[in-house]
């Protein structure tokens, strides 16, 4: 692929993971090992509040092991 090139609608995950904010953080940890997905849309409805990625799961790791 070249980066020149390629438009982000080429590239981009055609239905990405979304949950809503309710959902349990292990439930979205396990999905994402399961699925070796980098993030995750979190949604309000149909609004988007915020993306849920790789680096906040490792950095909620390595607060919680000090």
């Amino acid at each position: 692929v070249n980066p020149d090139n390629t438009k982000v609608e080429e590239a981009m995950t055609q239905v990405p993971y979304r949950v809503e904010g309710t959902t349990t953080l292990s439930s979205v940890l396990n999905e994402m090992a399961e699925h070796k997905y980098g993030s995750v849309l979190v949604l309000k409805g149909e609004q988007v509040e915020g993306i849920f990625t790789t680096h906040d799961a490792l950095t909620l790791l390595a607060k919680s092991i000090g």
